[in-house]
């Protein structure tokens, strides 16, 4: 018998497939990604039937392509400006967007903004889903199939 002791093997450190700090700091050395590697979630969301349609509302009330071109930016930049300067603070404080948000407006203030989030997101897909039903109906000749187009049946 030798007299070396070894110590206890320790298991392997598996990588963590979900996010595990929560809320708590990310250090520099652990953040990854790039700004590029959003665009295609953030594209993917937007394309949709709504987006067009809300698109097209300016030539439909009568507007100038021109016109309608400085409308989209317009509004695009200025619903742009205080996300970019609250997603700025992100990397800067090493903390996720929706928890920042509760020292920006306090522990009871955040409830306000997150029922007008729910809110809005609620009422975005509500349209969405009537739009592409209408859409499926007019297209296909559903609406006659199953007598949805508002005549009584005898």
């Amino acid at each position: 018998m030798s007299g070396s002791v070894t110590a206890p093997q320790q298991p392997a450190v598996r990588p963590e497939i979900i996010e595990s700090r929560s809320i708590d700091w990310v250090p520099l050395t652990e953040r990854s990604g790039k700004p590029w590697s959003l665009f295609p979630l953030w594209f993917m969301s937007n394309a949709n039937v709504t987006t067009l349609a809300t698109g097209m509302l300016g030539a439909a009330l009568g507007a100038s392509f021109l016109t309608s071109l400085l409308a989209i930016v317009s509004g695009v930049a200025v619903g742009t400006v205080f996300t970019a300067f609250h997603s700025a603070q992100g990397p800067q404080l090493g903390l996720p967007q929706m928890i920042q948000s509760r020292a920006q407006f306090g522990f009871r203030g955040v409830a306000l903004i997150c029922a007008v989030v729910v809110f809005s997101l609620v009422g975005f897909n509500m349209f969405n889903q009537m739009l592409a039903a209408e859409i499926l109906t007019m297209t296909t000749g559903l609406a006659e199939f199953f007598k949805l187009n508002g005549t009584k049946g005898s």
